[in-house]
């Protein structure tokens, strides 16, 4: 049997095996937040270490592990819940006629604000030269803008203020991340 370790979270105290740390270690270092990988370095068997990552990712004590590792490095990085939604807010409320000219020609890109920018992911640009009816050359120019999807910032906004209900499941780290956020910065 795996040795079991206390852990102070803030007021809480968890308690996490060897293993249990060594996955949550894992899960945290290369960035891909692969459960099933987390697991097998853990030291979990291959053959079940998918099932293993999944259903060790929905305890809730390893949740909170992840989300005590993760504060500070989200602190560091200027990572705060009012920053994220002020992004989702962009993106959410961001109108396609807003960067553009009254000949939907995309505006100048130093005319355009830190919101007007922050919603777009992508602009693409095709220039198509061919000979006009008097035999010179003309360059013509093709802007695609791509958004960011507005759509679903608008849903993650509305499930944040109570609008909505999110599908029932059980908690994770990524649910209970602006809680964490709340709870660290109010026991600083």
């Amino acid at each position: 049997m795996s040795n079991k370790k206390a852990i102070q979270i803030g007021e809480e105290t968890i308690t996490l095996t060897d293993k249990e740390i060594k996955f949550v270690e894992a899960y945290l270092s290369d960035g891909t937040r692969n459960a099933t990988a987390s697991a097998i370095k853990a030291g979990y068997s291959e053959n079940s270490a998918g099932q293993i990552g999944h259903s060790t990712l929905k305890k809730h004590e390893i949740q909170k592990y992840i989300q005590f590792l993760s504060a500070p490095l989200l602190e560091q990085a200027g990572v705060t819940q009012e920053r994220l939604v002020q992004e989702l807010a962009r993106v959410g409320f961001a109108n396609v006629v807003d960067i553009m000219q009254g000949d939907w020609q995309l505006k100048p890109l130093d005319e355009l604000t830190k919101n007007q920018t922050a919603a777009i992911s992508a602009i693409s640009v095709q220039e198509i030269t061919h000979q006009d009816e008097e035999g010179r050359q003309v360059t013509t120019r093709k802007v695609q803008v791509k958004h960011h999807d507005k759509l679903k910032s608008l849903v993650v906004l509305a499930e944040m203020a109570g609008l909505t209900k999110k599908q029932e499941e059980p908690p994770s780290a990524q649910n209970n991340f602006f809680n964490e956020i709340n709870n660290y910065y109010n026991q600083a």
